[in-house]
């Protein structure tokens, strides 16, 4: 409602999205938790960098919904570079203000180029981030879990090749779409992956 009703501000149009994956995955959670596992204790090792990476990706998320709610999707319309710059003129303090109104700074100035390419920018950099993390996760959990481990570890591919190709390509819907769902899906293994590890459980597949 408030985000109809407040004009589509970015902190509630993200505070939205995270609503919506939180609610997502605790019901997956609460599913999971009505299934019969094998025990193994093997899976209990994964819980730091399982955790861990969970959070990691979380945060990836809410930069996405950031850069979508500001309109930054293009900001950096060229790859690899941004603006023809591995680090370009950036402007995080408004970029990064949470409490202003959808393309203003907080003192009602229109926000500038350099506050979008640093929303832009931080979610692109924080890609590869997510990249090497959940390869690391998927790599240590094949020996247990060997399905769950492919299926993350090609989710996130599937995801980074999204997000390259949403620049490529200029954002067509279907792409954009299509990110939108990976990066739910790429949540959802995680929250997979955590609960077998705390529960100290092993998929049957």
């Amino acid at each position: 409602m408030w985000t109809v009703t407040l004009l589509l501000k970015p902190a509630i149009v993200t505070a939205h999205l995270i609503g919506g994956l939180t609610t997502l995955s605790l019901l997956l959670w609460l599913a999971l938790g009505e299934s019969s596992f094998a025990p193994d204790a093997r899976v209990r090792q994964l819980q730091p960098v399982a955790a861990f990476t969970l959070a990691v990706v979380a945060i990836q998320v809410v930069l996405g919904g950031w850069v979508s709610a500001n309109y930054a999707a293009l900001a950096c319309p060229d790859l690899p570079l941004c603006r023809g710059s591995l680090v370009p003129s950036m402007d995080f303090a408004n970029a990064f203000h949470v409490l202003r109104e959808l393309g203003q700074t907080p003192d009602g100035a229109l926000l500038s180029n350099e506050a979008l390419t640093a929303i832009h920018w931080t979610h692109r950099l924080f890609a590869v981030v997510v990249l090497a993390k959940v390869g690391w996760v998927a790599y240590r959990a094949f020996p247990v879990m060997r399905t769950l481990a492919i299926v993350t570890g090609a989710l996130v591919a599937l995801q980074f090749s999204l997000g390259l190709a949403n620049v490529a390509f200029s954002l067509p819907l279907p792409l954009a779409a299509a990110h939108n769902a990976g990066a739910a899906g790429l949540l959802l293994a995680l929250v997979v992956l955590n609960f077998f590890s705390f529960r100290g459980l092993r998929p049957s597949w």
